[in-house]
């Protein structure tokens, strides 16, 4: 059956003070069940984020980092499953535990849904933003079609794009009008909070409020969805019929050039990210010459977490002969590194032992460091008790990083 020409709606989306009234009655109606499903992950990312803190501290054990990043972790996964949980809450009135049975056995085509979305969204944003802002309202209801319409994939994101269709500009003035309340009643409840105590307490409020405001906002996209599926009870065969004839042509360009942009990306970030380290640690040096505060650092470079040197030597000091291990992520498989003793040649044409770490032995004579075909001293000097300053040359390139001092002892 041929598609009837779509035109502009004749009914008009509900005004805003009547979605935020029905998000409240949703909102207070079952207020309980809703904190009880949002307070899950948000126990477990305050308990991983006071972990992080924790281990962030002079005196910080750093272990407590790995810890901390870990439970948050769990919890945003917990976060994601809460959310269907709630969505599957309002839409089918669910009790608390159907909703999260439910909510682990969506996850992970949620988590497909939540990536096509970023693709798409995404890919629209590098045209000139604009695209990206009209599909991100386009798919502003794209959970709730997921979860309740029980369409997968693509498909829920067609379903929200035909929902939407027609109604963009009165979406995109309530959208933009609900975040501006959020926004205020954010500022109301907290700053004051922040300003008056102590930051536990105003983080505390924080985390409260954030609960329920994020509880609310959840109420109210969902009263837009039950506005549009009223209006457009045929959204989900609509989003069939048009992908049928090519009609997310749109999407599908944006979808691609997300992917071409996000491959570009991650393979950028994995180019640069040794630079990025090295500018890090080149920084924590300049800060911090002796080692990090709250670490057992041995000198400029030596940056260390738990005992074990980011980058640095170990041990800092010994005699002639002695072993000594540098961690060293700046260079790459393959190239050859030559440690430096005050500039003097200790050794050459290292490679990586295991992981990013080399070794040498402290040699009894240091050589200058003579390049191929120039005039150079041919003299070796002793290696006498004294402090080193200890630094790495890549590939005979570029200039010798510094990773720490040694101390030759008798």
């Amino acid at each position: 059956m041929a598609e009837t020409p779509h035109t502009s709606p004749k009914v008009a989306l509900d005004p805003l003070g009547s979605l935020l009234g029905n998000a409240w009655k949703h909102f207070k109606g079952q207020f309980w069940m809703f904190v009880a499903i949002f307070a899950a992950p948000a126990v477990v990312i305050s308990v991983g984020r006071a972990f992080l803190t924790a281990g962030a501290a002079a005196a910080g054990p750093r272990s407590f980092l790995a810890l901390g990043g870990l439970i948050m972790l769990v919890g945003y996964i917990i976060a994601i499953v809460a959310t269907i949980a709630l969505i599957l809450a309002l839409g089918r009135k669910t009790d608390f535990g159907a909703s999260y049975h439910k909510g682990f056995q969506l996850f992970w085509p949620m988590i497909w849904i939540v990536i096509l979305c970023m693709l798409v969204v995404g890919g629209g944003s590098v045209l000139l933003i604009i695209p990206g802002i009209f599909l991100g309202v386009a798919l502003s209801v794209t959970n709730f079609a997921f979860v309740l319409d029980d369409v997968h994939g693509m498909a829920a994101l067609r379903t929200s794009r035909e929902y939407t269709r027609g109604y963009w500009w009165a979406l995109f003035g309530r959208i933009v009008l609900m975040a501006v309340v959020i926004i205020v009643i954010m500022l109301v409840v907290y700053v004051p909070f922040a300003v008056l105590t102590p930051a536990v307490v105003s983080g505390s409020v924080y985390a409260i409020a954030f609960l329920l405001v994020t509880v609310y906002s959840t109420c109210y996209t969902f009263t837009i969805y039950e506005n549009l599926k009223r209006l457009r009870p045929d959204a989900a065969a609509r989003a069939a019929e048009r992908a049928a004839k090519g009609g997310d042509a749109f999407m599908k360009v944006c979808m691609v050039i997300g992917i071409v942009f996000g491959a570009f990306f991650l393979i950028s970030f994995a180019v640069s990210g040794r630079s990025w380290v090295a500018a890090y640690r080149a920084q924590m040096m300049n800060n911090y010459p002796a080692g990090a505060p709250g670490t057992n650092g041995g000198g400029p470079g030596s940056v260390s977490m738990g005992g074990m040197p980011m980058e640095g030597l170990t041990p800092s000091s010994g005699p002639v002969g002695t072993q000594v291990m540098i961690m060293f992520p700046q260079g790459a498989a393959g190239d050859t590194f030559t440690v430096l003793m005050n500039s003097l040649v200790a050794a050459k044409g290292l490679a990586y032992a295991s992981g990013d770490m080399m070794e040498f032995a402290v040699p009894s004579n240091l050589a200058p460091d003579c390049k191929p075909n120039q005039a150079c001293p041919q003299f070796m000097a002793l290696t006498s008790p004294q402090t080193y300053s200890v630094s790495v040359l890549i590939n005979d390139e570029g200039n010798p990083i510094p990773v720490g001092s040694f101390t030759v002892t008798k």
